[in-house]
């Protein structure tokens, strides 16, 4: 082996095997792991494997298949970790959803699958003109979508409006990380060509030390794991800043019904707007003029309202399910504080105008 070809295997390696030990670092032995950071650690450790068998093989070309394989199968979990990860960190996502679980067992027995029962030693077509090209082109399409997360700090700096938090930036940098290492495979597919297939290696090596750098510079690591650095969790907010999360916060409530959520709870609604759940208790009081639970049923009633107004056939303790209430007692409690009546002679009205 000569010497340049030396050099480009040591830096090549030394990328994947410490993105090994970070992956391990981040799942086992950071303390209070959060979701965000365990699903970090899983990306780590599905790019680490990926760019392992590209190295091996690359340099020792007479690799069992099974080490081929299980680096390619590795593949098929990077795109949806990442998009993951970067979901969990945007929205303040603390316990894995179950359709995440379903989605990931669902790969992982596909994955399986192919290892036992479609060797790509005796099924060699199959897998370059079908496996391979689904397994690149569900990673690319993945990194895409997860690239949608991140509209807002792209926003933020086409419009230059404010600085970046650490936060932001962070996922910004793993985020174009990723993009830049499953451009490096796809751009060396062998139908493209475009670059040599050892690139996504070195650039995973390289990108992988520059984010690294970011930690080590950073020194203190938890606030990039979370939505809200706490230190500017009792920080009074701008007239600016709280005009802007008011409107966001009456998108939410418009376009996506949160309030339909009975078990919405002031953080899950603080981390949809990436605040503290103290700052968004601060701006419904300062602003507003009322607490999370008046404000939250104020959309629920006026809801409430429309519903009974143009469905006369459906059953009031149905309406005040359908609008985030859990119980009949409390909708109609509820309904009665708002509008000074109960949900049935509010009805009854309604009909007698009719008449």
């Amino acid at each position: 082996m000569s010497v340049s070809r030396e050099l480009l295997f040591f830096v090549s390696t030394l990328g994947w095997f410490n993105g090994l030990f970070l992956s391990i670092y981040f799942l086992f032995l950071v303390k209070n792991r959060k979701l965000s950071g365990i699903l970090f650690g899983l990306v780590l450790l599905a790019l680490s494997v990926r760019v392992a068998k590209s190295v091996l093989w690359w340099f020792y070309p007479d690799l069992p298949v099974i080490v081929v394989q299980v680096g390619l199968a590795a593949c098929l979990f990077i795109g949806p970790l990442l998009y993951y990860y970067l979901k969990a960190s945007v929205n303040g996502i603390n316990k894995m959803p179950l359709q995440w679980k379903i989605t990931l067992a669902v790969y992982a027995t596909f994955s399986l699958v192919l290892l036992i029962f479609f060797s790509a030693k005796s099924f060699f077509p199959l897998w370059r003109n079908y496996i391979i090209p689904a397994i690149y082109a569900q990673w690319i399409i993945y990194v895409l979508v997860a690239g949608f997360l991140l509209k807002p700090v792209f926003l933020t700096i086409i419009n230059k409006e404010k600085r970046l938090k650490a936060n932001d930036k962070w996922l910004l940098a793993v985020y174009m990380g990723n993009f830049m290492v499953a451009a490096s495979y796809i751009l060396a597919f062998p139908g493209i060509k475009l670059l040599s297939y050892i690139t996504g290696a070195i650039s995973f090596s390289i990108i992988l030390y520059l984010n690294t750098l970011i930690l080590f510079y950073r020194k203190k690591t938890s606030d990039l794991f979370q939505s809200e650095p706490e230190k500017y969790a009792n920080k009074k907010m701008d007239a600016a800043q709280a005009s802007s999360l008011i409107e966001q916060l009456d998108l939410l409530m418009k376009e996506q019904r949160v309030y339909a959520n009975p078990d919405l709870k002031l953080n899950d609604l603080a981390a949809l707007l990436r605040i503290s759940g103290h700052q968004l208790s601060q701006l419904l009081n300062d602003n507003l003029g009322k607490s999370f639970n008046s404000y939250i049923n104020d959309y629920r009633i006026r809801r409430a309202c429309e519903i009974i107004a143009t469905d006369s056939q459906l059953k009031l303790e149905a309406v005040g399910y359908d609008v985030g209430f859990n119980s009949k007692s409390t909708f109609f409690t509820a309904f009665k504080k708002y509008t000074g009546t109960t949900p049935k002679l509010y009805k009854e009205k309604l009909v007698q105008r009719e008449l």
